[in-house]
């Protein structure tokens, strides 16, 4: 079995919900053991809000851990205020652990390798590569994700244009400008980048019923007729672990950001330790498979 831990930004978009939902029935179907969640974008809501969809979704029972640091993102939260009062007060004493300290102790204890799949921002990751050992782990952060990680699957960048491309998830602020240059710089790995121009046009969620809490927070969201599908494709990819069989085509090589700008760029290199993936099937056939998923 396969086993993940999940980073998502948890932010402004209704598209990481969807792919908690994607990965909560792989996690109920036997393919998948969720072993934590990260958060990297916060506001007090956001405790309660994810914890709740998580409950919904069967999901309890995942330790979770929040950058509570991370106030400084561009943006306004949605979803988050109304499923908080339906949370009802119910995670107020929820511990205050450290991302890093939940990654490292989570890769620490593993007994098998590790996919993460990042569908945030990327600060969270980039301060675990360059943890020092502690008493959790004599490994520093970048010698126990080569030790303990397999694959690092990321919705970040926009590779449309290989010499120049801007995304969400690297060029927010700084702070994920920083993350995403550290993660592409020191990440020991491999990795496979979704990036935006291949997940706006497949539109996800809409067949959902209105009962449904999926569906509830995507019209919270202001998405009734659904959403693009970059975290929910790349949670798929993850969940699949090959990318042919996942319906796509790779292209090996460097990714670089800017660590002031938040720019992606991408090198080819047949040996490069990064890959991004490019669609080879129309958009109808991966929202359907997704949207049956759900």
């Amino acid at each position: 079995m396969k086993h993940l831990i999940l980073s998502t930004d948890w932010w402004t978009d209704c598209d990481d919900a969807v792919a908690i939902r994607l990965i909560a029935n792989a996690v109920k179907r036997g393919e998948v053991c969720l072993d934590a969640v990260i958060v990297n974008a916060f506001l007090p809501e956001s405790v309660p809000s994810i914890l709740h969809f998580m409950a919904d979704c069967g999901l309890s029972h995942v330790p979770a851990a929040f950058d509570r640091d991370a106030t400084d993102y561009r943006g306004k939260p949605k979803f988050q205020y109304p499923l908080t009062e339906l949370a009802g007060g119910a995670y107020d004493d929820y511990p205050a652990v450290s991302p890093v300290e939940l990654l490292r102790k989570t890769l620490a204890n593993a007994n098998e390798p590790i996919t993460i799949l990042e569908i945030g921002f990327p600060q969270c990751l980039a301060a675990l590569i360059e943890s020092a050992p502690d008493e959790i782990s004599p490994l520093d952060g970048c010698a126990l994700v080569r030790e303990k990680v397999e694959h690092l699957y990321i919705m970040a960048g926009n590779y449309a244009n290989e010499a120049r491309g801007s995304e969400h998830n690297f060029n927010n602020t700084g702070r994920s400008a920083r993350g995403g240059a550290v993660v592409c710089e020191k990440w020991p790995t491999r990795a496979t980048f979704l990036g935006w121009e291949v997940g706006h046009s497949v539109i996800t969620g809409s067949h959902l019923p209105a009962d449904d809490l999926l569906k509830r927070l995507m019209v919270w969201h202001g998405s009734p007729n659904g959403r693009s599908s970059w975290d929910p494709m790349t949670a798929e990819l993850a969940i699949i672990g090959d990318a042919e069989a996942a319906g796509y085509e790779t292209v090996r090589g460097h990714v670089s950001v800017d660590p002031a700008t938040g720019e992606n760029s991408f090198r080819r290199d047949p040996d490069g330790r990064h890959e991004y993936v490019k669609k080879r099937l129309p958009d109808e056939i991966y929202a359907a498979r997704i949207d049956a998923a759900l």
